[in-house]
């Protein structure tokens, strides 16, 4: 994440590390010195940031830094895992692919993306607020890491009480479809939802956002929606807007015992760049979504 002024070139150099427990508050200390500044720019690399860096991050920056100019930068990866042979090679070593235990067995000894769960938790930045009796409705937005989800499906049953028919899957749709489109079958079939699934895409955060405020339209008197989301850089992005416009959903996040770096993405393959323009401005936009506005005139 680099902080740069339109009066100044960026010249300084603030490393942060991660902790669970201290990180919000050292980012806010961190933010507190640009807080009420003029002609900021900040450029927020999502390339190689985990879910639960990037809520936080985008959190602090719309809450702190509300006059600068915002830009987010993504590069996506040349060759992503687990390659086609790696899957077919897999799926077809499972006695029963139509079994989820017996799938998530043989999965989970291949780690294909990470090992084992550290923490899964309501976000601190997006706890929910459910004020009235209507059951929970969790949107999951699944990846190649199994256990994390299922980590995260599990966390939504024990504390929502969540049935397994109550959760609605999102799958990424891959924009180069010849090269990568089987990605999305491979996960209809690796957590066996079937026809049961939306396909969403992975690049065009608009289609997250949209997708979600149709749902949560539809649904919002009857139904309390809570995000599970483990997809694409620009999926979480359009979660985090989501989010931000309906702060009554929540957010579950999840944390491995370790990634595995490699088994993420090699190379860089599209790199994009999404001006985001003044907070503020954002902000307003987001209040006023889906508002009727009536004009009166003389005939």
């Amino acid at each position: 994440m680099q902080f740069t002024s339109l009066a100044k070139a960026w010249d300084q150099h603030i490393e942060v590390k991660y902790d669970r427990g201290t990180f919000v508050s050292v980012l806010h200390e961190t933010f507190s010195q640009w807080k009420g500044g003029t002609g900021l720019r900040v450029v927020v690399d999502l390339s190689g940031m985990s879910s639960y860096v990037l809520y936080r991050v985008l959190s602090l920056i719309w809450t702190e830094l509300q006059g600068a100019q915002v830009a987010i930068y993504y590069a996506e990866g040349q060759e992503y895992a687990p390659t086609r042979g790696d899957w077919e090679m897999f799926y077809k070593s499972v006695p029963e692919p139509h079994d989820n235990l017996a799938i998530a067995e043989s999965y989970e000894q291949n780690h294909f993306q990470s090992v084992g769960i550290d923490d899964t938790y309501e976000s601190d930045v997006f706890p929910g607020e459910n004020i009235w009796p209507p059951a929970t409705e969790i949107v999951a937005i699944p990846s190649f890491s199994l256990q994390r989800m299922k980590a995260m499906l599990a966390f939504a049953e024990g504390h929502y009480n969540v049935r397994s028919a109550d959760v609605r899957w999102f799958l990424g749709h891959p924009p180069d479809r010849v090269r990568n489109g089987w990605r999305m079958d491979a996960l209809a079939k690796l957590y066996n939802v079937g026809d049961r699934a939306i396909a969403v895409s992975t690049r065009d955060y608009r289609d997250a956002f949209l997708r979600l405020d149709t749902i949560w339209e539809s649904g919002f008197t009857e139904r309390h929606f809570v995000l599970a989301p483990l997809g694409s850089k620009m999926q979480h992005l359009g979660c985090f807007l989501f989010l931000k416009m309906h702060s009554e959903c929540g957010l579950i996040l999840c944390e491995p015992v370790q990634f595995i770096a490699g088994n993420y993405s090699q190379g860089v393959g599209p790199r994009w760049w999404l001006d985001i323009g003044v907070i503020q401005n954002l902000k307003d936009l987001l209040a006023e979504y889906g508002e009727l506005r009536f004009h009166w005139g003389e005939d």
